[in-house]
């Protein structure tokens, strides 16, 4: 089957972004420890909106306890949180209410077809079901919404889900490792409506290991360790003060020596014969600028990627 992703603007949901100012999530010093010692610890965190906004780290860093306590499934033992500017633990049903959400592991009512379960959700929030938006995001991600929902494979209950988050509200949608049994092409077809839900004036928190769908999405990356929060920056700042790896074969003659005395700032990790391997942080003009004088033969330079500022972290 040829999956046809449409690029098409999508209507307009029955919701509409509320143009509340403020974060759309803030935590201040929130802790939630399990049995045993695992959970978060003094979380402080804000959200923009209109963004799309990574939390990132490995399985039991601390993010679907964080998720689960902005949707009132935990309670905290300490701290504070707010969502849409209320409280999540007083005005539970109310944040609900007004955010979609997409669980690490996704069970739908298995007896309903796709589409009585988008319908049965659109009357639980009092709301009607977007049709022409449903229909945009059904050919988006290839899905099918007539047959029952326990005929379909897990992708397939992966896209129903996804659809069910981001269909009925307009203003914040959370997403716990939302990719999982997703083809490729699915993949590159969420992305795309993840952007368009931002650019339309929505904000999305979304909890990921994957690194490289962070890095190409978000617009700011909160790094969680073992239930604490060791680093929250822009993605492009992250990367901008990671080293460009840089490789090089130059012709015979030229020596160590010669590339370490006009480039003090470059760290020279391996040379062997005319081959070597350098770092560089920070400007690479003056690089670009030496390579232009020597007989280089051939050179490769990589791009600074989210996964050094990550794997920095968990080193």
């Amino acid at each position: 089957m040829v999956i046809m992703v449409t690029r098409r603007t999508l209507p307009n949901a029955c919701a509409t972004v509320t143009g509340m100012s403020g974060p759309a999530i803030t935590l201040a010093r929130l802790t939630h420890l399990h049995p045993g010692g695992k959970g978060v610890r003094e979380l402080s965190l804000e959200v923009p909106m209109g963004s799309i906004f990574g939390f990132l780290g490995p399985n039991g860093a601390g993010k679907s306890t964080t998720i689960r306590l902005l949707l009132d499934f935990l309670r905290p033992q300490s701290g504070a949180a707010s969502v849409l500017g209320l409280d999540p633990w007083r005005d539970g049903p109310a944040v609900r209410q007004r955010i979609g959400y997409l669980p690490g592991e996704v069970h739908l009512p298995e007896n309903l077809t796709g589409m009585e379960f988008l319908r049965y959700a659109a009357r639980l929030r009092g709301v009607a079901l977007p049709e022409e938006r449903l229909r945009a995001m059904v050919e988006a991600l290839d899905a099918n919404p007539v047959p029952r929902l326990k005929t379909l494979s897990k992708g397939n209950k992966q896209k129903i889900a996804i659809i069910h988050a981001l269909l009925l509200t307009r203003e914040l949608v959370i997403l716990d490792e939302p990719t999982e049994g997703l083809d490729p092409l699915v993949q590159q077809a969420f992305h795309r409506l993840l952007a368009q839900y931002r650019d339309e004036g929505g904000t999305i928190f979304m909890s990921s290991h994957v690194l490289s769908e962070v890095e190409r999405l978000c617009d700011h990356v909160a790094i969680i360790r073992d239930g604490r929060i060791v680093e929250v920056a822009r993605t492009e700042s992250l990367k901008a003060n990671k080293a460009r790896r840089v490789s090089l074969v130059l012709d015979a003659g030229v020596d160590r020596e010669t590339v370490s005395s006009a480039l003090p700032d470059v760290r020279i990790v391996a040379w062997e014969g005319t081959s070597s391997i350098l770092e560089i942080t920070g400007d690479i003009r003056p690089l670009l600028g030496l390579l232009a004088r020597l007989p280089v033969r051939d050179v490769a330079i990589e791009p600074a990627s989210l996964e050094d500022s990550f794997l920095e972290y968990y080193a």
